[in-house]
């Protein structure tokens, strides 16, 4: 692996085409984890826009030319997106909350049915496997938990678990399969 020939302005020229897409792909990553994305989407296009253009000045200005100075954006972005695309981290930190989850939701009281929808279980907020949930209610043949941060400003996305209802008889604008009678869902406002 080629590396910076030790003089400090190349050391700095490097630093400044290895730096810029770590945090964008750290970001990237965190609002994988969140069923529907998050608000984090925004800063994260904007830590890519901020990758793309220190790497372009970079390669530009500084006469790094190596193979290696050349791919490290690209590279670190098409293995970020990739797993972004595939779904790995969301399902990485779902299996992780699945048992604090489920243990959560079988702990919760069953509601009647003819209370309003609308009115969640409780206006805290509660750690629960590695998601924070915000909302949550329980009726007889399902539960939902909403995920803060979950979703965007359009809609709201969280964790559905069912016990004997089917997922078809609720109105949700999006519903991913996950395990074990648990579905991402998101519902527009």
């Amino acid at each position: 692996m080629e590396t910076p020939s030790g003089t400090p302005r190349d050391v700095w020229w490097w630093l400044w085409v290895v730096a810029p897409p770590i945090p964008a792909a750290v970001l990237t990553l965190l609002d994988a984890t969140f069923p529907g994305g998050s608000l984090l989407r925004l800063l994260t296009v904007a830590a890519w826009v901020f990758a793309f253009f220190a790497w372009v000045v970079v390669l530009a200005l500084s006469g790094i030319q190596t193979r290696v100075a050349l791919l490290v954006t690209p590279v670190v972005a098409a293995t970020t997106w990739g797993l972004a695309a595939t779904e790995i981290p969301f399902r990485g930190a779902f299996a992780l909350s699945e048992a604090a989850l489920t243990s959560f939701v079988k702990s919760l009281p069953i509601e009647p049915e003819e209370k309003p929808s609308d009115t969640e279980g409780s206006a805290s907020f509660r750690l629960v496997g590695l998601y924070i949930v915000g909302g949550w209610s329980r009726r007889a043949g399902a539960a939902h938990i909403g995920v803060v941060g979950g979703g965007g400003v359009l809609e709201q996305c969280g964790l559905t678990y069912l016990t004997g209802d089917r997922i078809e008889d609720y109105d949700y604008s999006s519903v991913r399969p996950l395990h074990g009678g648990w579905y991402a869902v998101c519902s527009a406002d």
